[in-house]
Formats: C-alpha cells, sequence, structure tokens
C-alpha cells in the first residue's frame, strides 16, 4: 500500500508536478532529465518517492555530506520534501523521514538538516513533533 523508494526516470512528470505544488514553479523538463542522470549513480544522493498502491504522493532529496570537524562524521541535508496536498496528516510524512533517518543512521550521520520555509508554519509544527530543532540554529540562504 505504501512504499518509499527511489524515484525512477518513469516518474520524473509526476515527480515535476508535485515540485509546481511545492515552489509554485514549473520544473524545467530537459534539466531535470539532465540533472536525474547525473545524480542516480552517486551513492551519497536519495531521491525518494512515497508511493500509494504504486502511485507517487511525496518526495525528498537527501544527501549525505563528508565532514572534516570533530570525528569527521557525515551529515545528511534534506531538501524538497513535498506531500501532495490531499495526502498529508495521514503519516505519509512521517514515514518519509524515518526512511531518511535510516538512510542517515546507516551512513553514521551526525545529524539531518534542512532549511523549510517560514511561512510553512504547519510544517514546522510536523517537523517539531519529529524531534527537529529550530531553536538553536539560523538558516541562512542566497540565491544566485
Amino acid at each position: 500500500m505504501v512504499k518509499i523508494e527511489n524515484i525512477k526516470e518513469s516518474e520524473l512528470e509526476d515527480l515535476s508536478i508535485l515540485y509546481e505544488e511545492l515552489t509554485c514553479k514549473k520544473s524545467d523538463k530537459n534539466n531535470i532529465y539532465k540533472v536525474f542522470y547525473s545524480i542516480k549513480d552517486n551513492p551519497n544522493y536519495f531521491l525518494l518517492g512515497v508511493k500509494y498502491y504504486n502511485k507517487l504522493i511525496g518526495s525528498a532529496m537527501a544527501i549525505i555530506c563528508n565532514d572534516l570537524t570533530g570525528e569527521c562524521r557525515p551529515f545528511m541535508v534534506v531538501e524538497n520534501v513535498i506531500i501532495k496536498k490531499e495526502f498529508r496528516q495521514k503519516g505519509f510524512g512521517k514515514k518519509l523521514f524515518e526512511y531518511i533517518e535510516d538512510i542517515a543512521k546507516m551512513h553514521n550521520c551526525h545529524f539531518i538538516m534542512f532549511v523549510s520555509n517560514i511561512k510553512r508554519v504547519g510544517s514546522h509544527k510536523f517537523y517539531e513533533k519529529l524531534g527537529y530543532n529550530s531553536k538553536n540554529n539560523l538558516a541562512f540562504k542566497k540565491y544566485l
């Protein structure tokens, strides 16, 4: 019924629709394929899909980053988290983050970090319920 697995090339059209819901912008059809091919075999990239009865209803990208500080343990960056609006608050996001955390643990990651838009208050409450803390950190972004 619910499966979390790597996104396949055949699902990129559905993924671009999810991303449009997330960002309110269309993905560049040519570039989405080009970038997909450049990351699909990289063992540090996890382009994950949440599938409900084999229909793509959510996604996240998780990236393992090597670190040279302290014990030199890697950390994970998570980006582009989306669960289709009509499937929210049904446990799919929680399952997705449990899967992401399992990957991070398997790779001995020291922590997981991500940025969420300040306007997504409902999402922030969800992340806090999962144990994520934004009180001790401040995110900075510069769009180029």
